[in-house]
């Protein structure tokens, strides 16, 4: 019976090899002709004046969980319209595909095809996420951009989708409770909450496995 396992998976160097919330952000900015080009463009370069200087850096080791500078680069796409934005997630969609870690894509396929409970929890944002898997059989939790009179505010809706903001959401979905089994994959160590929630925890990654996940199924795909 469909549901009785449910399976989670994170997005961001998990199911595609690339963070994708800032790349989406850059990807929008690297236009040439994005409306407000001089204004747009000068903060972006405040922004990553701030990387280069490591000051995002440096507040992570004070606030280790923060999302200062995903923020303020989403920041640069503030007043653009909704259909502006939507026309750009075809060609970033491209470059998403381009960038699938295989191995996890077919273990997600797999899923659907025993049926399973399918759902993608991520703290990148819906605008392509959603439309990544439109048509599919999979439930989408992720960081939601926020418009008012049809142009981005600037910011997301509601708690980014990181963290235990993860586990918040799928709990309210119930399914997680419901289920019999609940294997989760994930490549981050700020998805331990969502780990924990887990009957089976999988971390991903590239190299040896990480300290902080020695408690979890390892799985090396490059």
């Amino acid at each position: 019976m469909k549901h009785n396992k449910v399976t989670i998976f994170d997005f961001c160097e998990t199911l595609v090899d690339i963070q994708s919330a800032d790349a989406f952000v850059d990807f929008v900015m690297s236009d040439g002709e994005v409306p407000n080009n001089f204004f747009r463009v000068s903060y972006f370069k405040f922004v990553k004046l701030l990387v280069w200087l490591r000051f995002f850096a440096i507040l992570k080791l004070i606030i280790r969980d923060n999302s200062l500078e995903k923020a303020m680069r989403l920041y640069s796409l503030k007043g653009l319209t909704k259909e502006y934005l939507e026309s750009k997630t075809d060609k970033f969609i491209v470059k998403l595909n381009d960038l699938r870690i295989i191995p996890i894509w077919n273990i997600l396929q797999n899923s659907l095809n025993i049926e399973d409970s399918v759902i993608i929890c991520s703290g990148g944002y819906d605008i392509y996420i959603k439309k990544m898997f439109l048509g599919m059989d999979v439930s989408v939790e992720c960081t939601e951009f926020s418009y008012k009179e049809n142009r981005f505010t600037g910011f997301w809706k509601g708690t980014d989708c990181l963290g235990s903001e993860k586990s918040r959401r799928l709990e309210k979905l119930k399914r997680p409770q419901e289920a019999k089994e609940i294997t989760v994959y994930t490549d981050s160590s700020t998805d331990l909450p969502l780990l924990k929630l887990a009957t089976k925890g999988v971390v991903v990654g590239k190299g040896n496995c990480p300290k902080w996940a020695m408690e979890f199924d390892y799985l090396k795909w490059a």
